[in-house]
């Protein structure tokens, strides 16, 4: 005979996961992108390798890891390369390295006197570079605004020319930052 063991309670609903600190569960399209993001980080840190590999060092499933690669080809962020041939038994395989070379990111300084722009691709490799002298120091915020936006409206249009698309802006601003103005 078993003892009762208490009241059997429900599983915390999402509102209760999120007030408790839990967060809420992570869904299908969570995951995907999640485990997405992994694989590039992998590939970004250690360069190309077989999706064998990467299964391997990620604890995904070949078929999920097949699946996964295929989506970041279509979506223009990795590309099959050489054949990988390590020595071991059996069929050697594709290596998957890292594209996005139409794909990058802004990041912005505005500084004492300079306000500083960079564009650099899912590779790390410099697409644009500018800097302009402007004496923030001693301009009223709406002037150094002006600024930052002509410079990022420039960076845009040119990058659009170039037919690469910008997915994230970073912004770095010396000193304190008074957040309510």
């Amino acid at each position: 005979m078993q003892q009762a063991r208490g009241p059997v309670r429900p599983a915390p609903s999402t509102a209760e996961r999120r007030s408790s600190g839990l967060g809420a569960p992570f869904d299908q399209v969570q995951m995907r992108r999640s485990n997405m993001g992994l694989i590039l980080r992998h590939l970004r840190a250690g360069g190309g390798r077989s999706r064998a590999k990467l299964a391997a060092e990620t604890g995904m499933s070949k078929a999920t890891m097949t699946s996964l690669i295929g989506d970041l080809g279509l979506r223009g962020l990795v590309s099959q390369g050489e054949i990988d041939r390590d020595g071991s038994v059996g069929r050697p395989g594709t290596t998957i390295s890292l594209d996005g070379h139409d794909i990058c990111g802004i990041g912005l300084e505005i500084n004492v006197d300079y306000i500083a722009l960079v564009a650099i691709d899912l590779r790390g490799t410099l697409v644009r570079e500018d800097l302009v002298a402007f004496d923030v120091a001693n301009r009223d915020v709406e002037s150094a605004l002006d600024a930052v936006a002509r410079l990022v409206d420039r960076a845009l249009t040119d990058l659009g020319t170039a037919q690469r698309t910008v997915v994230a802006l970073t912004i770095a601003a010396p000193g304190v930052v008074e957040l309510d103005t």
